[in-house]
């Protein structure tokens, strides 16, 4: 659903009204919420839980790996990944959106891609407490 990627939560919303799929199209690997997490848009994210998006991928990818993921790469919501630093991403929206999965259900997956970071590691860099949860 471009309407996610490019931050456009009306748009998102009147789709998803008019009947538009939440966890999109079933033979796509493209997942509306997936976009969310990755490019760190909070209110989307928290709309599309409320509306009952799955929490995992389809491959079986986590809702909070995406998240963490995005955390550490997204340097830009608009375009993906580009030659920044690491400290130069803001971290709220990550935060907040690993709090809003968490409260869902999401589980914390044990690392972050291949031979990536344990996902504990990554959400207390967030400055999430996961047992108040």
């Amino acid at each position: 659903m471009g309407s996610v990627e490019g931050g456009h939560l009306e748009t998102m919303r009147r789709l998803l009204d008019a009947g538009g799929r939440i966890d999109g199209d079933p033979d796509s690997h493209e997942i509306p919420l997936g976009h969310a997490w990755w490019r760190g848009r909070v209110e989307m994210t928290r709309d599309l839980v409320q509306r009952g998006a799955a929490l995992t991928f389809r491959d079986g990818g986590s809702a909070i790996g995406a998240a963490l993921h995005g955390s550490r790469h997204c340097h830009d919501p608009e375009g993906g990944p580009t030659m920044r630093t690491i400290d130069e991403i803001p971290t709220g929206p990550y935060a907040e959106i690993v709090r809003i999965l968490l409260a869902a259900g999401a589980t914390i997956p044990e690392q972050i891609g291949e031979n990536g970071a344990r996902g504990t590691m990554l959400v207390a860099e967030l400055g999430v407490d996961p047992s108040t949860f």
